[in-house]
């Protein structure tokens, strides 16, 4: 646990420099540090034996071509079970330590480069602080590893959704869908690109008539979800990932919080209305605040949000930096961090569910050399 802090602290800290003009790379060397822990991280995480056993299951039956696309095995999340054989083919049981430290060298880039290319410089260390201390990015990559890996993927689709590449989107989201079929929730977003950004007020509007709906139609939205729920693919995977809590709650505090990051994006979304602005990442991240009073009615919802609070990494500090009144700015980033930081709190917290997955940091040296 004070492994991954200490690491998460010290990469903060080198995104800071970057930001500050004193260590051009500083970002760079933050990831690598993050990085590097979720390459060699062993029994750590509240998924990771689950996904270790699945692998040495892959690597003991020996399976061919012939049985590896046979409708028994390639029926559920298709796409992990190929990853997970093609890393056993050439390094037996070994492989899984091989693929996890190849997954989170793809995934770190991913993230790296997003930031990178959506985020100003100066900007970076906010983006950076999102991506380390909101929990359901860097932290529970140590964990939920399918997930994680189809949402840095929908994260690269972004990309290609921006510069109005719809195939190689859709290919991508494709192969997120073969990973995890929560993933799905993306592709009603590959042509977001065509939205009319000049509308920007428009769009504001239709964004808050949303939230007021789902806030105040509560009965109606328990339904559609409730019909949704019988669904088999999402009837297995909520009662599979049910338990898990991210620690939100709907208290005022956490109102608060939600209120000035929704006029913070609203704000964006109204006066960076050309051509090429990023209101895209902004209206993705907008969408997780709306999908938050569905988290009340069904537990999966706050794992299908996560595809849309991976946004925060661009949007926090796109919107936050767009605040014409400084006083107002540094309140808003102060009371964002505040929460943040809160919430990271109770992730380590011993009530936690993820207390005992997360307490004991160990390496996989440990068993590689044994």
């Amino acid at each position: 646990m004070i492994v991954v802090v200490l690491i998460s602290i010290l990469a903060l800290v080198f995104t800071i420099l970057q930001s500050l003009g004193i260590w051009k790379h500083g970002m760079a060397y933050g990831f690598m540090l993050t990085t590097f822990l979720l390459m060699i991280h062993y029994q750590y995480g509240n998924d990771y034996n689950t996904y270790y056993d699945w692998f040495l299951y892959i690597a003991d039956s020996n399976l061919g071509w012939k049985e590896i696309f046979s409708p028994d095995t390639f029926s559920k999340d298709p796409g992990w079970f190929i990853i997970s054989w093609l890393f056993s083919l050439p390094f037996g049981r070994s492989g899984f330590f091989m693929m996890v430290a190849v997954l989170s060298i793809i995934e770190g880039m991913i993230y790296y480069k997003f930031i990178e290319r959506y985020v100003p410089e100066n900007w970076y260390w906010l983006g950076m602080f999102v991506y380390l201390f909101h929990v359901c990015l860097y932290l529970l990559t140590f964990s939920m590893m399918r997930q994680s890996l189809a949402m840095a993927l929908g994260l690269w689709a972004y990309t290609y959704i921006k510069d109005k590449k719809i195939v190689k989107s859709l290919l991508l989201l494709f192969l997120c869908l073969t990973i995890h079929k929560s993933s799905i929730v993306l592709l009603p977003f590959v042509f977001m690109a065509y939205l009319p950004k000049e509308k920007g007020k428009l769009i504001a509007i239709v964004l808050t008539v949303f939230l007021v709906l789902f806030l105040f139609v509560g009965r109606l939205t328990e339904n559609i979800m409730g019909y949704l729920m019988l669904i088999e693919a999402l009837s297995d995977y909520g009662s599979t990932y049910g338990h898990v809590d991210t620690n939100i709650n709907f208290g005022l505090g956490y109102v608060v919080k939600l209120l000035t990051m929704y006029c913070a994006f609203l704000y964006y979304i109204i006066h960076n209305n050309t051509k090429d602005s990023d209101s895209d990442i902004i209206i993705m991240a907008t969408v997780g605040i709306l999908i938050l009073p569905f988290e009340g009615v069904i537990t999966l919802m706050s794992r299908i949000n996560f595809y849309f609070q991976m946004f925060y990494v661009a949007a926090i500090p796109l919107t936050y930096r767009y605040i014409p009144n400084q006083v107002i700015r540094i309140i808003c980033i102060a009371a964002y961090i505040m929460f943040d930081i809160y919430g990271y709190y109770l992730f380590w917290a011993p009530k936690s569910v993820f207390y005992e997955g997360y307490l004991h940091f160990d390496t996989v040296f440990s068993t590689l050399f044994n």
